[in-house]
């Protein structure tokens, strides 16, 4: 029987349970080789994970990224392995923020993101960026050098660029010596 993306039966005047059953083929019409069902061709796509086509039987959005993930692969995890990874990280950098003493703003800041690249990435301040980096050990991240944060902060608009995976390389590091 074929069903569309809501779970609606399709029986239209150009096909009939009948037809279904007697192996004709409808181009518009594809079984899912997850369930079996057949669906429309437009509800089936490729989990993220493992690439299997599915319908929207077989399937959910992760709630991080958004894109589809396989049931089958995930059971009914909502988030996809690396949502997933990324939310656990990010769980780790707060604890370790409060650990450090981070100022309110800052925990405030890290604690609206559940993506760890884009709490480094899209921060504009810079002087949280410089302590984060100094209670890491970080003295040299690309070309530029520094050796501690002064009391006064940073003198004027400093527009520096800190690659992420540094940082959160140390940061992975971390996790996994207290995991381990």
């Amino acid at each position: 029987m074929p069903y569309d993306c809501y779970g609606q039966r399709l029986m239209g005047d150009n096909l009939t349970a009948g037809d279904v059953a007697s192996g004709r083929e409808y181009p518009n019409f594809v079984d899912c080789k997850t369930c079996g069902n057949t669906v429309l061709k437009k509800d089936i796509e490729p989990c993220i994970q493992c690439g299997e086509d599915s319908c929207n039987f077989c399937r959910h959005r992760c709630k991080g990224c958004g894109e589809w993930v396989h049931t089958d692969c995930h059971g009914l995890n909502l988030m996809c392995k690396q949502c997933e990874a990324d939310t656990k990280l990010m769980a780790f950098i707060v604890k370790k923020l409060k650990g450090w003493w981070a100022c309110e703003e800052g925990l405030e800041y890290a604690e609206l993101h559940n993506d760890p690249e884009r709490w480094w990435n899209e921060c504009k301040r810079y002087d949280w960026l410089l302590w984060v980096a100094d209670y890491l050990g970080i003295y040299q991240i690309g070309d530029i050098t520094f050796f501690g944060i002064h009391e006064e902060g940073l003198v004027g608009k400093v527009r520096l660029h800190f690659p992420a995976a540094r940082v959160l390389a140390e940061f992975k590091k971390l996790q996994e010596a207290d995991n381990g």
